[in-house]
């Protein structure tokens, strides 16, 4: 079946619906799901694309005739369903059916354990593919049981838990680019009394007004826009599925997610002493700079959703986590990401520091850095091995990719796409002079193996 080599790729499944898989091999999926999974009950949430409706019912149909007990939650952002799998006793799995920021035509799903316990689809792919091809798939039909639930209030109560100061003061903008988010920021608005100031949370698969990944900075455009326009104190645009946030400061400036992360940490700091904080390889030296004056121990890792969920699993004392990616995760979340709830940390952060998210930004805005950028390239193992021997003359790291260290704050990391032949750059620098030089001649390599 061409949806295996999919399944056995990544950490969840994406791919183009209707082209690389579609309803029945969806079907299957969860039949092998079913006969696999643990025993208890098994908690669905699903996005707003277009082909939604088809998977979401293929995948109920293939749980039911493995005879699982499947509980529908609708319409709902992926740290809810991860949510769900901690306050929910009997839950055995959770599964979003949603492709996250991917473009309109794609479509798939990701899981997780009870309490959110992270899950490697690479690695239990090879178990599903054999279920499959030798058909010991559980064949129990009408034997399964489907109910739905309304979890919202649940989960309102638990992002509203964490507002320890009072938010109603704030005037915000949430662009919710047609996917999830819009599920559940008005209610939770309503509830910590802050102005609410809506952009497209009608869900629409079609993505009408933009593309909905706010990590690239020409769809959050209508965002800091808007924010202008009103006056409003902050913004926050969500990807598709709603688990990732990225913010805005009230002079229409991007705030970047290392920067998120490093006044995140000194939050969590000032009550956790010693307590360690955990971030991936491509995120900004801020946040290991900020972690070091709080006197607490900043810890690196690989970027990459189960490799932070999986690190802060082993080690209790890690409080917090993020990426540069604008995903972040919570101890208390079961080491889970949730971009609502750092959203409304920041706006903790703002009120408890008595600050404007503009002198947040120039507080932890020391160095200078470039949007991930992305190329092409006839092989990745060969760019790095070329950068590496090119640039002898720089301190090297191969913990995740290829890390150059210029020196005086300068460096960059080079690192592979883990299902397509891509290297993505990211590169950091005191002074903006510095950061041109440095990428210049990164780049200059780099384009020699462009396709």
């Amino acid at each position: 079946m061409k949806i295996f080599p999919l399944l056995a790729r990544s950490y969840d499944m994406r791919a183009i619906y209707g082209a690389d898989f579609g309803d029945d091999d969806i079907r299957l999926v969860g039949q092998a799901l079913g006969s696999w999974a643990p025993e208890g009950t098994i908690y669905l949430g699903w996005d707003a694309r277009l082909s939604t409706p088809n998977l979401k019912q293929a995948m109920i149909d293939g749980l039911l005739q493995a005879g699982r007990t499947v509980v529908d939650i609708g319409l709902v952002s992926s740290d809810m369903l991860q949510y769900t799998t901690i306050c929910s006793a009997d839950a055995a799995l959770g599964i979003m059916i949603t492709a996250s920021h991917n473009p309109k035509e794609y479509n798939g799903f990701k899981m997780c354990f009870k309490n959110a316990a992270p899950i490697n689809l690479k690695l239990i792919a090879p178990e599903l593919i054999h279920l499959i091809e030798t058909k010991q798939l559980l064949e129990l039909r009408d034997q399964g049981s489907l109910s739905h639930r309304n979890l919202l209030p649940a989960w309102i109560d638990f992002l509203a838990s964490h507002a320890q100061a009072d938010l109603s003061g704030f005037k915000v903008v949430a662009d919710a680019g047609n996917g999830t988010a819009g599920v559940f920021m008005q209610a939770l608005a309503e509830r910590l009394g802050f102005t609410l100031i809506p952009l497209y949370f009608e869900p629409d698969g079609n993505f009408p007004n933009h593309h909905p990944s706010p990590i690239e900075s020409k769809n959050v455009q209508d965002l800091l826009k808007k924010v202008q326009e009103t006056g409003a104190d902050i913004g926050v645009a969500f990807d598709g599925d709603a688990d990732r946030a990225v913010l805005c400061d009230e002079t229409g400036e991007i705030i970047n997610a290392s920067i998120t992360l490093s006044a995140i940490s000194e939050l969590f700091r000032a009550a956790n002493p010693w307590k360690k904080i955990l971030y991936n390889a491509t995120c900004s030296h801020i946040v290991r700079d900020t972690v070091l004056a709080q006197g607490g121990i900043p810890l690196q890792e690989k970027v990459g959703h189960v490799y932070l969920k999986e690190r802060m699993q082993q080690d209790p004392d890690i409080i917090f986590g993020g990426e540069h990616s604008s995903h972040y995760y919570f101890r208390d979340m079961g080491n889970a990401d949730s971009g609502v709830l750092a959203f409304l940390l920041i706006l903790e952060y703002l009120e408890q520091y008595e600050m404007s998210a503009s002198e947040m930004r120039i507080k932890f805005g020391k160095y200078q850095s470039i949007e991930e950028t992305n190329f092409r390239v006839t092989s990745v193992p060969e760019v790095l091995k070329h950068l590496s021997e090119t640039f002898t003359d720089v301190g090297q790291e191969f913990f995740d990719g290829l890390t150059l260290d210029f020196g005086e704050g300068s460096w960059c990391n080079i690192r592979g796409s883990s299902n397509e032949p891509l290297i993505r750059l990211n590169a950091e620098a005191l002074t903006q002079e510095g950061l041109n030089i440095l990428v210049q001649k990164v780049i200059s390599e780099i384009e020699k193996f462009r396709v």
